[in-house]
This record gives structure tokens, C-alpha cells and sequence, in this order.
């Protein structure tokens, strides 16, 4: 497979100041250009759906980096395979469906408050708040220490404003602000760890605490930056799949009112939204040992970039892939949660809120639109909002 053609045309493109905000025409031209692109002497692009999949399906040709802390989601086998075994106990598919009626409650909760305005700031108002309250249930946490959370996701997400494929290597500064940023989170979880082991609830935490299989528990410092993992990445996730999903709803009036007068509808349109816009953007692995893509050699240590918002818009897999669509019959085939064993743990529950929050958005909001340009947040990887305002008939 021919992996470079006009390579300085499609540097060019990736290193524009306006790719972050708008990356969607830059991963267009490496799929029809370029799937296999070198973006430096190391660094490798993936932009087909088939080679994504096939290098996140093989954890034994390609493995994790490690993060600037512990998390089982920078692990390879077989830790990984242990802590993801004790975790994945807490989020099976029947727990998050047993949960829904709190997502609706909350939800409830924060309309409530907001449908006699008339307008609101979708990020800020609704968003960002529902997840906070959501996780802070699940964990068994005060509400009000979503500030401290806020300050520290944002200090671990740092790194995430540049596409690292272009050879901008994390600063000493940016590593040791997220490791700290870290540690700070685990202290905080280590007291409320060692109350949850003196008495129980049945929040996660404590779940954690008893998880065990085969004799076998996490042990501290493996409870702690799991709690830090699942607060700052299912956060994000939800916060930019609502965002993001009615940003690309409300650019079609036709399709927000198919919507709302067939329900039904709705899981299929989540799937679409995840699809077009993903709060994930790229997926890295690294080449455990000498290996192949496609055709193409790739030696150990290469860092393979696996970009699964553009391999969600290839045409070979997705018909007018550019197009928002509603009614997509495979809209589901997105890579946007990942595939293989580091499939996102947290992907059942962010659908869940999705699915309710827009739901109940469209149901209680007649005439809803926007009524001004969503602002980016900035972040590349994790791709998202920080404003959205929108207005309906109160």
C-alpha cells in the first residue's frame, strides 16, 4: 500500500493553526491520499477503517505507551488483562441499564431548571453539569467537589491540545504537571477508600473495594488510579458525546424534528453522532516488536497513530461519509469507543446519558436550535465544546 503522496501538502494541511478546530478535511485527504502516512521518521498515521481495526485488534503487535501515572488503560497484557477483569465487574451492560433511572433523574433535575429560560449555554448548563452529577452518584461523592475535578482533568488533559503525531514531544513540564494533577486526585480518593473500607455502600467505590475473582483484589494503588481513570474519562466522554451529538443534530433543522416525531429513532442517531464527531479522536499504539500494516514495514518502537475520527468518514466503509445522517443503516460500525481488549469500559454509560439527555432535550424543548457557533474547546484527542448556545420556546 502506497503509505506518502504529496507528503509536504499533507503536513502542511496537519500542522495548519485551524486542523485542531477543524480536522475533518485533513482526515479526508489522508484516507483518499494517504491511509498509511509518516508523519515523521516515527510516527505513523492509520486513516482506513480496516487497518484501524486490525492494529487495535492485535494488543500483541501493538501495545500501550505508558501515561505519565498508572491506569490499567496504558497497560498491556496480562496486567491489563487482570485489573480490566476486576473493573469490568462494576460496568457490565445490566448495571449502567439498572442505573438509567438515576441518568433520568438527573437529567430531570437540571431541565427543571432550565426550560422556562428559553436559552441556555448547552455546554455549561447542561453538558457538563449532568455527567458531574452522575459520577459523583455512582462514586458516592459530593456534587461540589466537580470544581477540584475540573482543575485536575484539565491539568491531565493538557497534553491533548497538539496532535502529538507531528513530533511536538510532551514537555518535562506538561508530564510532571499530569503526574501531579494525578497524585493530588489519588489522595483524595484515599481517604474516601479507607471509609469505604470500614463501611460499605453500594456505590463503585465500594464495589471496588470488594471486587474479587479467583481470590484475587486490586490492590491500593490499582483502586486508586482506576478511580482516577473513570472520573476523568468517562466525564469527558459524556460531556463531548452530548456536545458534540447536538452540535451536528442542530445543523439540520429537518433531522432534529424527524427525531423528535419518531423516538425511536434515537439510539440509531446516537450511533451517528458518535460516529461523525467522536470525543475521541486517535487511539496511539506502539510497535511492540519488527511488524507489518498493510503491506507496509513498520520497525519496533514506531508510535502508530490510529485516527478513528477519520476512519469513522471512510468511504469505503461509510456511504456520504461527511454527511450527518440520522437514518445511517451502519452507523454502529464507528470506531469511536475503540476496538479489541481496550474497548471503552465506560461506553455503555455514556450512551446511556446520551441517549436520555437528547431525549428528554427534544422532549421538553419544542422549537429547540442554535443560535450561535459552537465554540471548540481546543483539545485535539479529546475533542470537544466549550460553548454551544441554543434557544427553544419556553
Amino acid at each position: 500500500m502506497e503509505t506518502t503522496k504529496s507528503p509536504s501538502r499533507i503536513l502542511a494541511v496537519l500542522s495548519d493553526e485551524g486542523f485542531v478546530a477543524n480536522p475533518y478535511p485533513g482526515y479526508g485527504m489522508l484516507t483518499s491520499e494517504a491511509p498509511l502516512f509518516w508523519s515523521t521518521a516515527t510516527d505513523l498515521l492509520v486513516s482506513s477503517h480496516q487497518l484501524c481495526r486490525e492494529v487495535l485488534t492485535d494488543a500483541v503487535a501493538f501495545g500501550q505507551h505508558h501515561g505519565p501515572y498508572p491506569s490499567f488503560a496504558k497497560m498491556n497484557p496480562p496486567e491489563h488483562t487482570r485489573l480490566r477483569r476486576l473493573v469490568s465487574r462494576v460496568f457490565t451492560p445490566r448495571a449502567i441499564e439498572s442505573y438509567k433511572h438515576r441518568i433520568s433523574h438527573f437529567v430531570d433535575q437540571l431541565l427543571d431548571d432550565l426550560v422556562s429560560r428559553g436559552e441556555m449555554n448547552l455546554i455549561a448548563d447542561f453538558a457538563q453539569p449532568l455527567p458531574t452529577l452522575v459520577i459523583t452518584d455512582m462514586l458516592g461523592v459530593p456534587y461540589e467537589d466537580g470544581v477540584l475535578w475540573e482543575k485536575w482533568a484539565n491539568a491531565i488533559h493538557t497534553h491533548a491540545t497538539v496532535p502529538m503525531f507531528l513530533g511536538l514531544s510532551r514537555s518535562a513540564d506538561l508530564h510532571k504537571v499530569a503526574g501531579a494533577a494525578a497524585e493530588e486526585e489519588r489522595e483524595y480518593f484515599r481517604e474516601i477508600v479507607a471509609r469505604r473500607r470500614l463501611e460499605r455502600s453500594d456505590d463503585i467505590i465500594s464495589l471496588l473495594v470488594a471486587a474479587e475473582e479467583d481470590g484475587d483484589h486490586l490492590t491500593e494503588d490499582e483502586l486508586l488510579y482506576t478511580l482516577v481513570l473513570l472520573l476523568g474519562a468517562g466525564h469527558h466522554t459524556s460531556v463531548n458525546l452530548i456536545g458534540n451529538g447536538m452540535h451536528a443534530l442542530l445543523s439540520d433543522p429537518q433531522q432534529v424534528e424527524a427525531l423528535r416525531a419518531d423516538p425511536t429513532m434515537l439510539d440509531n442517531a446516537i450511533e451517528e453522532m458518535l460516529r461523525i464527531d467522536p470525543p475521541l479522536q486517535a487511539e496511539p499504539r506502539i510497535a511492540r516488536a519488527d511488524a507489518t500494516i498493510g503491506g507496509v514495514s513498520v520497525p519496533e518502537g514506531t508510535t502508530v497513530h490510529c485516527l478513528l475520527a477519520a476512519a469513522n468518514r471512510d468511504p469505503a466503509v461509510f456511504d456520504r461519509p461527511n454527511t450527518f445522517d440520522i437514518h445511517r443503516p451502519n452507523a454502529k460500525q464507528h470506531v469511536s469507543f475503540s476496538v479489541g481488549i481496550h474497548h471503552c469500559l465506560g461506553a455503555p454509560l455514556a450512551r446511556a446519558e446520551g441517549t436520555i439527555a437528547i431525549g428528554e432535550m427534544l422532549r421538553r424543548m419544542p422549537g429547540l436550535r442554535a443560535t450561535g457557533i459552537g465554540q471548540q474547546d481546543g483539545l485535539y484527542r479529546l475533542r470537544g465544546l466549550a460553548s454551544l448556545p441554543v434557544a427553544w420556546s419556553a
